[in-house]
């Protein structure tokens, strides 16, 4: 067995201490404490040494929702992200598509037209400005819009005057090629299938994995929606640890409930099926997200809710008797009134057992204050994503208007209201930098630093506030006792910092990099050499 020793730093346990020295042996942590309690354990004088200077050592770091395999593939996709106006979004669909043939789908991706000079989402005319002979595809950072050219519409058979629920129509009566909710999945699965072969995939996973590991992350959380065109597959991710090139571990979701008898927990200590996931709404940017009062910035409508209150009992029913962990998409207030109506129906009805696993909300981007009540009594975990805030803080007033605003993220009433929660970045929506996630959580500003005093600042939360929320609360969302704090006997999955991040400004946290992460003792970033490390 390898040992390691790691002291000098100041090793947030996760488990309310700080301690000096932190001993690995194998995949487990077999001591911590002060440098001269861990010094005196039999193992530490054989131990290799890692001398720190008073940097922060953490437990490893989990993104407990997101969508892996979509970012992965979005490195062939043409990336929208930072494009600031329509003329600059043509230019960059023209030049992305100049090496393809003219029979192949041209997709591009992270379309935000919020933060365009004019926000208007891009429509089929204006992608048909362009002559090109190629389908096209341009999917929202949301995920829930999707924009298409005729060719697009023509290579699926849909024809201009058809009648599609969440399709836009011009006023010509004719569809503009704006595709909302499942009106534009049918597209995109078809788009996919021709661009992304199985090996392809993988090696595109493996290359994403190990790059997000730099990061800190040592877990992940990826929900395979294969109703939004958000795959994933257990086989890519088991085979990549069948070859020792999985840089973290990975707890799976998939929006359709197995046919075989399983339950949350199938698999080993790297890959598993932890569960089923749901959409009952859509969000907030594409103006799908289901409110119980209108949209400010349209009157007319209040989002819309995917599926109705029977469904969601039945599936939340088929949840509690199989034991599968159940995550559910929720943004809007109504939506989350959904929820909490369901899950109130299933334990009055069916109770709770000793392996119940809690509902896990994800999103809660609005929420009532006796939702947070309802919430706290039916023991609900909630999956927020703080980048969401400085990514809506300039769209989200005119979509909520004043009185709403005090009730968005509400991150810090969730907390006191004794909810738990997890961190996560919903990539693609936003960066999988978890470290963008605690800066934003405990800032609760744009890039700029702005407001000063932050957005809500009553929801602000402390910095070990946000870190739990990354390290400790995802295993305790998934019933896991054996990891996600640094104490005897725990998974040896550990962050080495590059900088004592109780010393340093807020504004930098966004800044903070590892320099080592070890993920059940292998060594997934770092130049530690002699030492058991995962391939690239």
């Amino acid at each position: 067995m390898e040992y390691l020793l790691i002291e000098g730093g100041k090793v947030w346990t996760g488990a309310g201490t700080v301690e000096e020295a932190l001993l690995l042996g194998g995949d487990k942590v077999i001591a911590v404490g002060s440098k001269s309690s861990v010094q005196s354990h039999p193992k530490a004088a054989k131990a290799k040494k890692i001398a720190l200077k008073g940097e922060t050592v953490i437990p490893g770091m989990t993104d407990s929702h997101l969508h892996l395999t979509a970012v992965a593939k979005y490195k062939v996709a043409i990336d929208l992200s930072d494009v600031k106006s329509k003329e600059e979004f043509l230019q960059r669909i023209k030049k992305g598509a100049e090496n393809s043939t003219s029979d192949s789908w041209v997709y591009a991706s992270r379309l935000n037209e919020a933060h365009w000079d004019r926000p208007a989402l891009p429509t089929r005319e204006d992608l048909d400005s362009l002559n090109l002979p190629n389908p096209i595809v341009v999917t929202r950072i949301c995920s829930h819009t999707n924009v298409v050219n005729t060719n697009a519409l023509e290579k699926c058979g849909i024809p201009l005057d058809a009648d599609i629920e969440g399709a836009v129509k011009g006023l010509d009566g004719k569809l503009n090629g704006i595709l909302h909710e499942q009106a534009g999945f049918n597209v995109v699965e078809k788009m996919k299938k021709s661009l992304y072969t199985q090996e392809r995939v993988t090696e595109l996973v493996a290359e994403k994995c190990h790059e997000i590991a730099a990061y800190g992350l040592t877990a992940i959380h990826p929900c395979g929606a294969f109703s939004y065109g958000l795959e994933e597959s257990l086989e890519v991710y088991q085979s990549l640890r069948a070859a020792n090139r999985l840089s973290l571990r990975v707890f799976a979701y998939f929006d359709f409930m197995p046919n075989l008898p399983i339950s949350s927990g199938l698999g080993d200590d790297w890959v598993k099926y932890q569960g089923w996931k749901t959409f009952l709404d859509g969000s907030l940017g594409a103006a799908t997200a289901a409110f119980t009062e209108p949209y400010s910035d349209n009157p007319e409508s209040c989002g819309l809710l995917n599926h109705s209150l029977d469904e969601v009992k039945a599936w939340l029913e088929e949840c509690q008797s199989r034991g599968i962990q159940a995550q559910i998409h929720v943004i809007g207030d109504r939506a989350l009134d959904q929820a909490l109506d369901a899950i109130e129906y299933v334990v009055s009805k069916r109770g709770t057992t000793s392996h119940s696993l809690p509902v896990r909300l994800a999103h809660t981007q609005l929420c009532r204050p006796d939702q947070i009540k309802r919430m706290a009594s039916l023991r609900v975990v909630c999956d927020i994503q703080p980048m969401f805030l400085p990514s809506d803080m300039h769209m989200a007033p005119s979509r909520l208007g004043e009185k709403r605003l005090e009730m968005a993220y509400p991150w810090r009433s969730l907390y006191d209201g004794g909810l738990l929660l997890t961190g996560s970045s919903d990539t693609p929506a936003e960066s999988i930098n978890p470290w963008t996630g605690v800066w934003a959580a405990v800032n609760r500003t744009g890039a700029d630093g702005k407001p000063e005093e932050g957005w809500t600042p009553k929801e602000k939360l402390t910095l070990e506030q946000a870190l739990k929320i990354y390290t400790v609360n995802p295993y305790k969302a998934m019933g896991y006792e054996n990891i996600g704090t640094l104490e005897v006997g725990k998974k040896a999955d550990v962050v080495v910092l590059n900088n004592d991040i109780w010393g340093m400004p807020t504004q930098k946290l966004k800044d903070v990099t590892p320099q080592y992460v070890f993920v059940d003792g292998l060594q997934s970033v770092g130049d530690l050499t002699d030492w058991p490390t995962i391939s690239k």
